[in-house]
């Protein structure tokens, strides 16, 4: 069984995402998510392509793009690549 978080039950109708390294944050509607992604998309994917940072793949010191909503459940993750 998956349980990865995915678009269609993320808790919230306000997506947030926020890095205290890069000092970058954002904010989207599920409603303009759902426009660029289907609602199967684990959120992890999600953030990692609203996510063009130079220090993402910095292991010394790497990106921490997050979603402060979550309790940052998928900050000092791996990141995945997206084909």
């Amino acid at each position: 069984m998956n349980c990865a978080l995915i678009l269609r039950t993320y808790p919230g109708a306000l997506i947030r995402i926020d890095c205290p390294r890069c000092k970058r944050s954002a904010q989207y509607s599920r409603s303009v998510l759902q426009q660029r992604f289907p609602l199967d998309t684990p959120m992890a994917d999600i953030l990692i392509a609203l996510t063009a940072c130079q220090h993402w793949n910095d292991e010394a010191d790497p990106c921490q793009m997050h979603y402060p909503d979550l309790n940052h459940h998928f900050r000092n993750r791996k990141p995945i690549r997206l084909r």
